[in-house]
């Protein structure tokens, strides 16, 4: 076997889906308004679950489906049964339907597979429907639906992305949260980078915080503690120094507090699902329901976890912002990652929906230096980079020509596919531009650093358009 036939995930499925296909009328009459369920499990093997009786299966006469099916599979099925059976071979049949293949009738709770929140479509027609269940080490949290939280809608968030640190997300969300609060506002600041804390040493002092943080608050809720709400109220949130400077105020909750203990064995514990089933980021959207109400947010800013795994694309899924900014430099390092993710996100079940997670995406140039001239530089070549690794990964057209200046495609009622320079767009920018004055940001110690002048010259366009987006 070649290196191909274990790697080639989306080939192999691609073509299984034309293999089933290519059964339609047997399969569409045995499995009705059901739909055939391609499992893959931790390994990364297939098994196919269909939603009748095993019996009723080999009624049908489907073995030589299951032959052709597991030949095509290889080292990914689930079924360990050499190429060259034939058809006719009885034994052969008999295994591959006790091993590749589920049957409804057998399983002790069928909704487990049938109503998983995770399964994801894989096409189909009307009298034949499949769908893609992935079993992994943790949870698809990124593909669940988080319920509304009723009573917080109102309150508008907006979370900080990247796919790599040290970008200028923290500087940024900073330099928003005093835009805000300088407004009136009272702004919510949810320090939800677990794995490398930062935002809120950039707006509290190393010896003015609360208690406790969030990953406490995970912590006594898994353990049943019964005094969830006084611990969001009294004793996991600061006001920011920065706020004697506004007319409203900065509210901080931090990763952890000055009484935390223990954050790694805590840490290690946050992303479990409970015994109830409930995950980690409908859990996460709970305590950022919890404080706005408490706290009487206004605006919440929610710093995220960086990276391409399913707990980071959850942050941009789940939380119900009004705008998640994707922070880049233009590396193909960058761009590269974000293609990576925008395929995964690709199959949320919102996409083509009125809550499509895609209108609220905007990508931020973190680190633009400045230009002098009419040449073409890093923003032109970022801007062209941003709307590539949208129109290829994340849009619904895939072909984009090639041309000095991208083409501009028209929508239509079943496509999301916006103009090149249509600014309220994912793929256009929001600039901020790098000043050496920002290097080792700390405006607490160093307030010299938010001076209006700096703000103006570094943040003036995010800001301005960054508030806009959250109205």
């Amino acid at each position: 076997m070649t290196a191909e036939s274990y790697l080639n995930w989306d080939t192999t499925l691609s073509d299984l889906v034309k293999t089933l296909e290519n059964h339609r009328p047997k399969l569409g009459e045995m499995c009705g308004a059901k739909e055939i369920i391609v499992l893959r499990d931790w390994r990364g093997r297939i098994h196919l679950g269909f939603p009748c009786s095993k019996e009723k299966f080999i009624d049908g006469g489907l073995g030589s489906f299951l032959l052709e099916a597991n030949t095509l599979l290889g080292p990914l099925s689930a079924a360990s049964i050499a190429d060259n059976v034939t058809a006719g071979d009885r034994s052969a049949t008999e295994l591959l339907v006790k091993n590749l293949a589920f049957f409804l009738d057998e399983l002790f709770d069928p909704s487990d597979f049938w109503d998983s929140p995770f399964l994801v479509r894989l096409g189909g027609s009307s009298n034949l429907k499949l769908s893609l269940l992935d079993r992994q080490d943790k949870e698809n949290d990124w593909l669940k639906r988080t319920p509304h939280q009723a009573g917080n809608q109102s309150v508008p968030r907006a979370v900080f992305f990247g796919v790599k640190g040290g970008v200028g997300r923290s500087s940024a969300l900073t330099a928003l949260a005093l835009h805000l609060s300088g407004q009136g506002k009272r702004v919510l600041v949810i320090d939800a980078d677990f794995e490398s804390p930062g935002v809120s040493s950039s707006l509290l002092d190393a010896n003015v915080r609360p208690d406790f943080g969030l990953v406490d608050w995970f912590a006594a809720e898994a353990l049943g503690y019964e005094g969830l709400e006084d611990l969001a109220q009294q004793k996991i949130v600061e006001t920011s120094p920065l706020s004697e400077r506004t007319q409203g105020r900065i509210l901080v909750a931090p990763s952890h507090g000055i009484k935390t203990q223990t954050y790694v064995a805590k840490l290690g514990r946050m992303y479990r699902v409970t015994e109830e089933g409930v995950g980690f980021a409908e859990r996460l959207c709970s305590i950022v329901s919890l404080l706005e109400r408490l706290h009487s947010a206004d605006v919440t800013l929610i710093d995220s976890r960086a990276g391409i795994d399913d707990t980071a694309a959850a942050a941009i899924t789940q939380l119900n912002a009004r705008v998640s900014f994707l922070f880049a430099v233009n590396t193909q390092q960058t761009w590269d990652a974000y293609s990576l993710l925008f395929k995964h996100l690709r199959h949320h079940p919102t996409v083509h929906t009125e809550d499509d997670f895609r209108y609220g995406l905007r990508f931020v140039s973190a680190l633009t230096p400045e230009e002098v001239g009419s040449t073409k530089g890093y923003w032109a070549n970022l801007r062209e980079a941003a709307y590539t690794t949208c129109a290829e990964n994340l849009y619904d057209k895939d072909v984009i020509e090639n041309s000095e200046s991208p083409v501009t495609v028209v929508n239509n009622d079943q496509q999301f596919n916006p103009a090149f320079d249509d600014e309220d767009t994912p793929h256009y920018p929001l600039k901020i531009i790098w000043d050496e004055v920002l290097r080792a940001f700390d405006p607490v110690q160093e307030p010299g650093q938010l001076a209006p002048a700096v703000m103006e010259k570094s943040f003036g366009d995010f800001l301005k358009r960054a508030t806009r987006l959250l109205e």
